[in-house]
């Protein structure tokens, strides 16, 4: 019998079908790190400058380490186990990239000797740990209903914030200072509205946080500039960090936390913050910015607020909340813990931590992660190990890293749908 070239439009339907049922209908992939072996779905541990792998485990040398996985599929979470010893530094975590450049990771405790040491009263729920310096609350939905005050709590790799209610001062607040690249913004309102003037594209993102507490987030690229940004609420914060393009004027900003980082990636914003803590007593300190590219940290011994004068832009600032006005404060989340806090006037610690396990010597533990929406470029989900405070030596030596991805499953239906319908 003769072959026809026509005989292969009937079979490539059949083999592409066949390939998605093999791909699709098991929802779960199992994978263990083999270390010292080339392997083609689990790439090396990276940079190898870092870290040393032998058929016993690997011994990482200088923080951060990482790998990637290669996806055969799309998956909406992934399990990573992690066996190991000798942990040489305060803070152990792993965490999975969250955007296609690589830059920004969602981490997971593996352990956490600063927890660990407190001493404090602990109690533990759901994957959550309170940790509390005094018997005050039973459990943590205890907590939760009647939060504490900013000033003494803080929270690590836990989403929570404290309740906010009684606000009812009514205007607008306009951000008439130009941001660069992005910014996340917080506001008490019951209907939020925002009008932008912008330079370049972005996107807007609003999220309700809670009862009338929405997150409000712009997004554009490298050259995108916010000129002016008027919101119709008195109750406004801005999140994490400002990116001050240049300045026609000096600006005041307003800081809740313990912690300020400065820096500036260009000799134009080389200048001289000062900052004034505006309750008694009434310090005052100075962060000379004198050099690009070197991050400037200035850490308080408290968390009240602070003002801030910014003489000429073109200078990046992070910390937990800034404020426009001094007048409307609102906590709308509690300060990151940081393993060089001063905690002598902290009496809550909330802390997403599952504390490790013990076996043979080594420590187990497990970190779980939402990927369901995390990109993939080249279909490689990355994973990065960091050691907050290790100095170069034998910080860890890991022992086991075992994976397991978990997605949709499809029926043989959803697929022939997915394929010959498009739906």
């Amino acid at each position: 019998m003769k072959f026809k070239p026509t005989y292969l439009f009937y079979f490539i339907p059949v083999i592409v079908f066949g390939w998605l049922c093999y791909k699709n209908i098991s929802p779960v992939l199992e994978l263990e790190y083999k270390f010292g072996k080339n392997q083609p779905i689990l790439s090396q541990l990276v940079p190898v400058s870092r870290v040393s792998e032998s058929k016993r485990g690997a011994v990482v040398f200088e923080e951060p380490v990482y790998f990637d996985v290669k996806l055969p599929r799309k998956y909406d979470k992934a399990e990573i186990e992690v066996q190991y010893v000798d942990l040489k530094t305060d803070i152990f975590e792993i965490g999975v990239a969250q955007d296609e450049a690589r830059k920004n990771f969602a981490f997971a405790t593996l352990e956490n000797k600063i927890f660990d040491g407190l001493g404090w009263e602990k109690i533990e729920e759901n994957g959550l740990i309170l940790y509390q310096r005094k018997s005050e609350y039973k459990n943590i939905n205890d907590f939760m209903v009647n939060p504490p005050s900013f000033e003494e709590t803080l929270v690590y790799r836990a989403d929570v914030a404290p309740l906010i209610d009684g606000l009812r001062a009514k205007g607008n607040s306009v951000i008439d200072f130009p941001i660069k690249k992005s910014v996340k913004i917080i506001t008490y309102s019951e209907s939020p509205e925002i009008i932008v003037d912008a330079v370049g594209e972005y996107k807007m993102d609003k999220i309700q946080v809670a009862k009338n507490l929405f997150k409000i987030e712009l997004a554009g690229s490298e050259n995108t500039v916010f000129n002016r940004i008027e919101i119709n609420s008195l109750y406004i914060a801005i999140l994490d960090k400002i990116n001050f393009s240049d300045l026609q004027k000096p600006q005041d900003i307003y800081l809740a936390g313990s912690r300020l980082l400065a820096k500036t990636e260009n000799s134009g914003g080389l200048q001289e913050l000062f900052i004034k803590r505006l309750t008694r007593p009434m310090n005052e300190w100075k962060i000379n910015i004198e050099e690009a590219f070197v991050p400037y940290e200035q850490i308080f011994t408290n968390r009240d607020i602070k003002k801030i004068s910014v003489p000429k832009g073109g200078i990046e600032l992070e910390g937990t909340i800034f404020f426009l006005n001094s007048k409307y404060l609102f906590y709308p989340r509690y300060e990151v813990f940081y393993g060089d806090v001063d905690l002598s006037e902290v009496n809550y610690i909330l802390a997403k931590y599952t504390l490790p396990q013990e076996k043979d010597g080594a420590k187990i533990n497990t970190a779980i992660f939402d990927i369901k929406d995390v990109p993939t470029p080249y279909r490689k989900l990355r994973f990065l190990f960091s050691l907050s405070g290790a100095t170069s030596g034998e910080i860890v030596q890991i022992n086991s890293i075992k994976i397991k991805l978990t997605g949709e499953k499809f029926s043989i239906k959803d697929i022939f749908k997915k394929f010959f319908i498009g739906n």
